[in-house]
């Protein structure tokens, strides 16, 4: 059962672009198309709108798990500039007695570059610092600065359908450990 569970949740994750966001639409109200939770959108949020976005990654067979949350704030003024933060609890499972902890902390800047929510097509790209802010000993982060990208394509297929796009990279110079949990990137958007 299991095996056939982990091939659907595979498949599933892997078709999740295609899946796309707007599923249902009325006559009364427009379209959403700036509402992926499993992906980032290209999208800034709006003056005055502030997003709370709650992550959440378990490992399938262990017991690791990572907690994110992202909180955006667009820049008074001027939408196409958004800064953000990502705070991380995570829990690695293979240190015996670790428990769970603090992880890295995100300091995110994203500039709508191409489009907006209302466009066929958006590119708001992301740089984000690293802090070391968790422990590498256990498995809670990178123990270093580090610098993460994110570049999110959002498309408007037609009036039902939107994709969403990603490529990014994670630098951490001078790490102290041998791998890390990275938290949903922002889910920062």
């Amino acid at each position: 059962m299991i095996p056939i569970l982990s091939r659907l949740l595979r498949s599933l994750t892997a078709a999740w672009p295609l899946i796309a966001v707007a599923l249902a639409q009325t006559h009364a109200s427009p379209p959403i198309q700036d509402n992926s939770f499993l992906i980032e959108e290209a999208y800034n949020q709006e003056f005055g709108v502030v997003q709370h976005i709650n992550g959440f990654t378990r490992l399938w067979g262990s017991d690791d798990w990572a907690y994110s949350f992202t909180q955006e704030w667009p820049v008074p003024g001027d939408a196409r500039h958004q800064f953000s933060y990502t705070l991380t609890r995570i829990h690695a499972g293979d240190f015996a007695g670790s428990g769970s902890g603090i992880g890295d902390v995100f300091l995110n800047y994203r500039y709508q570059l191409l489009g907006d929510g209302k466009a066929k097509v958006a590119f708001a790209p992301r740089l984000s610092l690293v802090c070391p802010t968790g422990d590498p000993a256990f498995g809670r982060g990178a123990g270093g600065f580090g610098f993460q990208t994110n570049l999110p394509v959002s498309v408007v297929l037609s009036k039902k359908w939107v994709t969403h796009w990603n490529a990014g990279a994670t630098l951490v110079p001078h790490a102290q450990n041998e791998w890390v949990i990275a938290p949903l990137a922002p889910a920062t958007t």
